[in-house]
């Protein structure tokens, strides 16, 4: 069955999501998860999922759901943005959701589920999402969905470079948080001797430095 997206209509909902938090020529959007411009976006995007016939529900974390009946694809991504965050940054991916779900059901299936998730940037969880609170519905059972698909735009060099217009992603980043504390000896600047300091900059930057070396022979291209 051929599945006919509308280009317009695809671009001009992309464009009105991009007004939620419009931060000026260059600058990109401001609209962070559970902001006043991201709740607005997420009420907005409900209306888009509804008009195209798709059951609308918030979780409990602030996520909005378009959901086709029964068994169905989902295809989707996150719609809150950095601090001048790019405009297409998750929107991308959230929009293309809407467009497949919406031309699937007027082409007369297969089913589409779309999505756009919340608080993909993080900040103070518990505080943040009481805003949302008023909207908040159940959790959906992922067991509905028979996968998942997330447009993106790239976030590094490598399509550009290459010349290709898109590319299909078989690993993803891991990310690793610590905290390292480098603790050091305050005395005079003046009266000091050069090998009686303990400068933690210093030894952060030396640290810097040698992470750098040392994973020079690690990674891969």
């Amino acid at each position: 069955m051929m599945i006919q997206v509308r280009p317009e209509r695809f671009l001009q909902d992309l464009h009105t999501l991009r007004q939620f938090g419009a931060a000026g020529v260059g600058k990109g959007v401001v609209r962070p998860a559970y902001s006043d411009p991201d709740i607005a976006a997420r009420e907005w995007l409900a209306e888009r999922y509804a008009d195209a016939g798709l059951k609308t529900r918030f979780d409990p974390v602030g996520s909005v759901w378009g959901l086709a009946k029964g068994q169905s694809l989902l295809i989707g991504s996150h719609s809150d943005s950095q601090p001048e965050g790019g405009w297409l940054d998750g929107a991308l991916g959230v929009i293309c959701g809407l467009e497949i779900a919406r031309a699937a059901i007027e082409a007369g299936g297969p089913a589409v589920s779309a999505v756009s998730f919340q608080d993909e940037e993080g900040r103070s969880f518990s505080d943040a999402r009481a805003r949302m609170r008023h909207l908040a519905g159940d959790f959906v059972d992922y067991k509905r969905f028979t996968g998942f698909l997330e447009a993106h735009i790239e976030q590094g060099p490598w399509l550009h470079e290459a010349g290709e217009a898109v590319g299909v992603v078989t690993d993803i980043v891991g990310i690793r948080d610590m905290r390292i504390t480098f603790e050091g000896e305050q005395n005079h600047a003046g009266t000091t001797p050069m090998h009686r300091r303990r400068d933690p900059l210093q030894a952060m930057a030396r640290f810097q430095v040698l992470i750098a070396e040392r994973f020079r022979n690690v990674v891969t291209p």
